[in-house]
């Protein structure tokens, strides 16, 4: 609970998509390299949470939700391009405890 006070609403709305996102992209392409799958599914986020995010404003996203356990960060190989985060296992659960307390 801690955390979730500590989150905006951007925050957790950013780590939702990005674990629906990057579920679907294991679901369609299990064999493929971790590093690939995350970096296409971050990158569908800012497009899929309708709002408008600049790009300094999603990294900042990504850094905080990591300093809360909740992602990582992936190594992309290409140092010029952005960083790409991929939601861990605990941020996941953390999204549906979330969503739990909602319909309470």
């Amino acid at each position: 609970m801690a955390v979730a006070t500590r989150l905006s609403e951007l925050d957790v709305l950013v780590l939702s998509c990005a674990a629906r996102e990057y579920q679907v992209e294991v679901t369609a392409h299990p064999q493929e390299a971790q590093r690939a799958v995350a970096a296409r599914a971050w990158r569908r986020v800012p497009a899929k949470i309708n709002m408008s995010i600049s790009e300094d404003e999603f990294v900042t996203v990504g850094s905080k939700l990591e300093s809360f356990g909740l992602a990582t960060k992936v190594e992309s190989g290409a140092p010029w391009e952005p960083p790409v985060f991929r939601p861990l296992k605990a941020g996941s659960r953390f999204i549906e405890y979330i969503q739990s307390a909602e319909g309470k």
